[in-house]
């Protein structure tokens, strides 16, 4: 079974787009397992080694690392609809919260991560507002901010280099 198909089996035992996952994977380590990032991150989902902890898995094995960053990607999705699930991945559930209830500013860096994975996400298939709102059902959504940051319906972000970013509402 190749790394893809783990990511793609996990994905769906977790109920979220393997699109998704797979462009987490991409862009987190490019793939590749014995990829450490600069803050201490290891393997293919870039877990943080108190995350993995928290989760149960062993950061430096494969399937492991795939299993808890599924399952750490999927919590956050459920928890927080996308795009937030993505910045929460990212950024952290901490961050994210503090950031819904106007505390802190969204980073571009992390505005940024989730249109690259939206966009990666919507080009292998999985941009439809069906799959943009998995999850998402109206009994499963937190509430947002009057400011209404995270979209909880069908969208994509795409990313325009330095130029920002566009929103492009799938309807």
């Amino acid at each position: 079974m190749t790394i893809s198909d783990k990511i793609t089996a996990a994905a769906q035992a977790n109920g979220i787009s393997p699109a998704i996952a797979l462009a987490v994977a991409q862009r987190e380590s490019g793939m590749d397992q014995g990829a450490v990032g600069t803050h201490g991150e290891i393997g293919i989902f870039q877990l943080m080694p108190a995350t993995a902890a928290g989760l149960g898995v062993d950061p430096a094995n494969l399937d492991q690392n795939i299993q808890g960053g599924v399952r750490f990607l999927a919590d956050n999705i459920n928890s927080f609809g996308l795009p937030a699930g993505l910045y929460a991945y990212n950024w952290g559930p901490g961050n994210v919260q503090a950031w819904l209830a106007g505390r802190k500013p969204l980073p571009s860096s992390v505005a940024a991560y989730a249109s690259w994975v939206m966009a990666r996400a919507g080009a292998a298939g999985a941009g439809s507002p069906a799959f943009l709102t998995a999850g998402n059902s109206p009994g499963n959504q937190v509430e947002q901010p009057a400011t209404n940051r995270a979209f909880p319906w069908g969208w994509a972000l795409t990313g325009l280099g330095g130029l920002g970013l566009v929103f492009i509402f799938l309807d």
